[in-house]
């Protein structure tokens, strides 16, 4: 995968990530109206297990929420991470070729002047 292939990569996943914020936010509110509304309905003699009941459900979702955020938290860090070792070892490949590219020119230049010393 290249270089461009991966920052592609993890620029779709940073969105998602920020849709995902978004839509936990927009699941925040609905839940929000969505309590007003069945508190706005209720008597003055409030059901407090009814009540229990939507916190619980609120707080089981938002830990979902949460479970969610921190999976893709890591796989971000996971490609990042990847990422960079990725680049270290194309740098030190690549600082190996230079070597033996080197090497190899020296070479050519020993064997030529041997040549040219054998058939002046």
């Amino acid at each position: 995968m290249s270089e461009d292939q991966l920052f592609a990569h993890l620029s779709r996943i940073e969105a998602n990530i920020a849709d995902m914020r978004e839509a936990t936010k927009a699941d925040l509110a609905e839940l929000r109206t969505e309590l007003r509304e069945e508190m706005a309905g209720l008597a003055k003699n409030v059901d407090i297990t009814a009540l229990g009941r939507l916190i619980e459900q609120q707080r089981d979702d938002i830990a979902s929420l949460k479970d969610d955020m921190t999976v893709l938290t890591a796989i971000v860090s996971r490609l990042d991470n990847s990422h960079t070792r990725l680049l270290t070892e194309i740098r030190a490949t690549h600082a190996q070729v230079s070597r033996v590219t080197d090497r190899l020119g020296r070479f050519d230049d020993r064997v030529r002047h041997l040549e040219e010393e054998r058939h002046p």
